[in-house]
């Protein structure tokens, strides 16, 4: 795969994790235009069976509050932690995605550390970006020649996905708080995307104000960042539910699958799939052997 750290040169490997704590997370160079929210599920979804997929969203629900466990209400019912947008200050490793780049911030590469270039991962079922080590060749420069960090991405049609895929209002930019693990040799940085801080514009504090009356009583103001939210018909009670935070159980029931993950997740290097809006791409290989052949038919001649 060939890629810098402003653009790609030529077309990257598009990869997805098909076993273990990562399976169905798809590793893709977020600077590469040749990507959009339907083929992102469509390889996500290629690694699992029917009953695997069933299960994953039934879970992926649970987490999101869209919907019910047994096991889970009989943990804390009722019982609300803040959303950890609310921890990002300024010693805080955070992730900004606007409408058409991504931002890492420098305590990112501090805590990160790591060689030149990372890779990343997304699953858009789970709505989690990670971004883990791997050498040189692979994965994207987020470090330049001279080892300085490289801070901003252009990555128009990979955030165009994400914007799509959470139903996030283009006009805002939301920032995360990155979630560090360690294993062994391994390091990985989670970002979900559920719980982000908006980083307020004009716009954005226009919305909160035409629901600041509803809220002049909380000691936090929820502002609307979904379309969504903006209908007439849409359900306030959820909105409301979400400014409280996040259920202590749907919480820990995360934590359990982020702090289950061992060395061997984390550095599992999945496999190479085809990008189905680009069709087949002829290996190093299969070129000079049909170069060998076309020179070998011009010396004929």
């Amino acid at each position: 795969m060939l890629s810098g750290a402003r653009g790609v040169d030529g077309v990257p490997d598009v990869g997805v994790i098909d076993e273990g704590g990562l399976k169905g997370f798809v590793d893709i160079n977020p600077c590469f235009s040749g990507i959009d929210r339907e083929t992102i599920l469509q390889l996500s979804n290629s690694v699992y069976s029917d009953e695997e997929y069933a299960r994953l969203e039934r879970e992926a629900k649970i987490i999101n509050g869209d919907a019910h466990s047994n096991i889970l209400s009989m943990d804390f019912t009722g019982y609300y932690v803040p959303h950890s947008a609310y921890f990002i200050g300024r010693d805080t490793p955070a992730l900004t995605i606007s409408r058409r780049q991504l931002k890492f911030n420098r305590k990112c590469h501090e805590r990160f550390g790591g060689g030149r270039n990372i890779e990343l991962l997304y699953h858009p079922l789970l709505q989690a970006i990670i971004i883990r080590t791997c050498d040189e060749g692979c994965g994207f420069a987020w470090r330049n020649a001279e080892g300085s960090p490289i801070l901003n991405f252009s990555a128009k049609a990979f955030c165009g996905a994400v914007y799509e895929g959470q139903d996030w209002i283009s006009g805002y930019s939301f920032r995360f708080r990155g979630i560090m693990r360690e294993r062994g040799n391994s390091k990985a940085m989670i970002f979900f995307l559920d719980e982000p801080q908006i980083v307020a514009d004009k716009a954005a504090k226009k919305a909160g104000d035409a629901v600041a009356e509803e809220q002049r009583h909380h000691p936090s103001r929820y502002i609307p960042y979904k379309n969504s939210e903006l209908n007439e018909d849409s359900d306030t009670e959820e909105w409301k539910k979400r400014r409280n935070g996040m259920l202590y159980a749907m919480r820990k029931h995360r934590d359990k699958i982020v702090d289950g993950l061992s060395e061997t997740d984390i550095a599992e290097p999945g496999v190479i799939v085809e990008n189905p809006l680009i069709g087949g791409i002829p290996t190093r290989n299969e070129i000079r052997g049909e170069l060998s052949r076309l020179l070998m038919l011009m010396q004929e001649v």
